[in-house]
């Protein structure tokens, strides 16, 4: 059985998914999944594993390597991304991400208590 460190929230959100260093490497794909440091989407191709991403979703990019790609569907892949970087707003952040927070995913809670 697969033992996770971080709790997986579903999203379904649209996205634009860039492979960095391949012209024409520009995918339409949906977020399936967050956790703190990462991402599952959907997405038409499979990404070799460790490939630079970036992920544009509701106003936020965020850049990772992926980190998986299964064949699932049809005509899709479930990539698992890892994220290591995000820009919202004119603002980078690196190192302490908390893409819940930025996601927002169903079954969360909409405010923290405490920071």
């Amino acid at each position: 059985m697969e033992k996770r460190a971080h709790e997986r929230y579903p999203v379904e959100e649209a996205a634009v998914m860039r492979l960095e260093g391949v012209a024409g490497g520009v995918y339409v794909v949906t977020v399936l999944d967050v956790s703190t440091f990462g991402l599952r989407v959907s997405c038409p191709v499979a990404v070799p594993l460790l490939a630079r991403v970036k992920v544009v979703c509701k106003g936020t990019e965020v850049s990772g390597v992926t980190r998986y790609a299964r064949d699932v569907e049809r005509d899709g892949y479930y990539l698992g991304i890892h994220v290591d970087q995000v820009s919202r707003g004119g603002q980078v952040q690196v190192g302490e991400i908390d893409l819940i927070a930025i996601f927002r995913p169903r079954g969360y809670p909409s405010e923290k208590t405490s920071e």
